[in-house]
């Protein structure tokens, strides 16, 4: 899990840079000895990151049933002593998704970085993957999250939604059903962010998102000494 916390603060540092930039968007050409020492900043002057919550969130509707699958981890505290984890996973469903598939879907899916597949058989299907960060002031109001554990499970004739670990430390949410699958994942081992869609029915409609939420404070306008002072107590100590 310590894994997945690092990689999705990797990964709101380098999108959270656009929030930032106040100047034009400049281009150039770079080798890849200088792109090896790059280092990502995404936060305005005097911000900091105190947490970050991440929800995935994966549905299936049909004319039959719906299934659907997700799960929200929040970390709070970071930088203090005493950094909290909070996670909730939910499956469910209605119903009973079944028809006859139109089309095979062939291969293995392996994504290496940041990917969204779409595959689509069939008529009157809808289809969608979307991943989003924000940036808010960590006084914002946000949804409670009610603790629990990174695991769920639904399963109905032939039909399942999941939520569990990759086995390295990341988080899978996924959904399926004989007319297709839906699926997104956070890879602890590799770092992998995925999200895919297969529907090979007809009158389907199915979704994945994913947002990242990175929680930020203000600090005060202070002399060097003063900052000092309050970056050594956002260092965790032991």
């Amino acid at each position: 899990m310590r894994s997945l916390i690092i990689r999705a603060a990797v990964l709101a540092m380098w999108t959270a840079e656009a929030h930032a930039a106040q100047q034009p968007i400049a281009i150039r050409v770079v080798g890849d000895a200088q792109l090896a020492l790059a280092q990502g900043r995404g936060l305005p002057a005097g911000g900091a990151i105190t947490g970050f919550r991440l929800v995935l969130a994966s549905t299936w509707n049909a004319p039959q049933g719906a299934l659907s699958a997700g799960t929200t981890l929040q970390l709070n505290g970071l930088g203090s002593s005493r950094p909290s984890l909070v996670v909730s996973s939910r499956a469910s469903g209605v119903g009973s998704i079944d028809g006859t598939a139109n089309g095979i879907a062939t291969g293995g899916l392996q994504i290496r970085g940041v990917g969204q597949l779409t595959q689509v058989a069939g008529n009157a299907n809808q289809g969608g993957n979307s991943f989003a960060v924000r940036l808010v002031d960590v006084g914002t109001s946000l949804p409670p999250v009610d603790a629990g554990s990174l695991g769920a499970s639904y399963a109905s004739a032939g039909s399942s939604a999941t939520v569990g670990s990759d086995g390295h430390g990341g988080v899978v949410v996924s959904i399926s059903t004989p007319l297709g699958s839906a699926s997104q994942s956070i890879g602890g081992g590799t770092g992998d962010v995925s999200q895919a869609l297969r529907i090979l029915g007809n009158g389907q409609s199915a979704s994945n998102s994913a947002v990242l939420t990175v929680l930020t404070r203000s600090l005060p306008a202070l002399g060097t000494a003063s900052l000092l002072g309050q970056l050594q107590n956002m260092i965790p100590r032991h």
